[in-house]
């Protein structure tokens, strides 16, 4: 039987996922020589080598390693699910843990946070505020009970329902040429510049086929910005276009900072999931969450 600690679990799933021995030293905070006799120890337990170390070259799973891999993500998962538990049993406040995509996080979800919290005092809820890769990650880990994102469909490995649309706008800042358009056909802005975020996102790829479902086919980001607030100050300024969800430019809508550009077409959508592990167990607290959130954010 193998009697792997959980430390060394984790420490070897670290390796893998922050790209190295050295990275995963760092990250964790302990002695690159360490990390290595953790790692020989677990392949001294097994039997079998774990990564192949070549001189000069990063180190890369084994068919054994791929299969060891699988083995500590279950297990450290269910790891965090039973500490959470206990936790619990130690009489500390009722908890959910929700990721949440940052542009809903950032404009959208506070409301609804505030209302739970107004009605249910005894809960403690613990937001974190990341990409649609890191929420997926979190919930498959289990170190979140419940993932809020945007998506143009449902998300492999997790359970997700559609909680509500919303639309995707088209927008300019005052100064911009089209600013003062009465109508606007999709495919004229083919020929624009726009401002986007970076394409190998898949909040990007989502904005790519919304905008095809409207007959925007191709279209030419100028400036890739990872942070959304960057993206909307420079698109106030008179750069590009921006396709962004209403909800997160509503104020400089009404303050006319950005000008909503009058498309003869009906608005692209997007979906707003609320999604969770199915092979994870779900906690009443959680369940509470869940209604909730179906109950107002279906409302919009």
């Amino acid at each position: 039987m193998l009697e792997s600690s959980i430390h060394r679990l984790r420490i070897f799933k670290s390796v893998i996922e922050s790209g190295g021995f050295n990275a995963a030293a760092r990250k964790l905070n302990i002695s690159q020589p360490a990390i290595t006799a953790h790692i020989q120890s677990l392949e001294q337990e097994l039997g079998k080598k774990l990564f192949t170390r070549e001189p000069g070259r990063k180190a890369s799973l084994t068919e054994a390693g791929e299969i060891f891999y699988s083995y500590a993500l279950e297990i450290t998962s269910k790891t965090n699910l039973v500490e959470k538990h206990l936790q619990k049993l130690q009489g500390e406040q009722r908890e959910v843990t929700v990721a949440v995509q940052r542009s809903i996080a950032n404009n959208l979800f506070p409301s609804y946070l505030a209302t739970f919290s107004r009605t249910h005092p005894d809960f403690r809820i613990i937001m974190y505020s990341h990409t649609q890769e890191m929420i997926i990650h979190q919930l498959m880990e289990g170190k979140a009970d419940l993932g809020l994102l945007m998506t143009l469909g449902k998300i492999e490995g997790l359970y997700s329902e559609i909680l509500t649309y919303e639309n995707i706008e088209l927008v300019v800042g005052p100064s911009h040429e089209l600013a003062s358009r009465n109508s606007i056909q999709p495919v004229e802005l083919e020929k624009y510049s726009f401002v986007g975020g970076v394409n190998t996102s898949s909040h990007s790829r989502m904005i790519n086929e919304s905008l095809k479902k409207i007959g925007i086919q191709q279209y030419n980001v100028v400036l890739q910005l990872e942070d959304y607030r960057t993206l909307v100050e420079v698109v106030k300024r008179g750069i590009g276009i921006a396709a962004t969800p209403a909800f997160g430019i509503q104020k400089e809508l009404e303050d006319g900072e950005l000008i909503r550009l009058p498309l003869d077409c009906e608005p692209a959508k997007i979906e707003i999931r609320l999604i969770y592990n199915p092979d994870l167990k779900m906690s009443d607290e959680t369940r509470l969450f869940m209604v909730f959130l179906r109950r107002e954010m279906s409302a919009l």
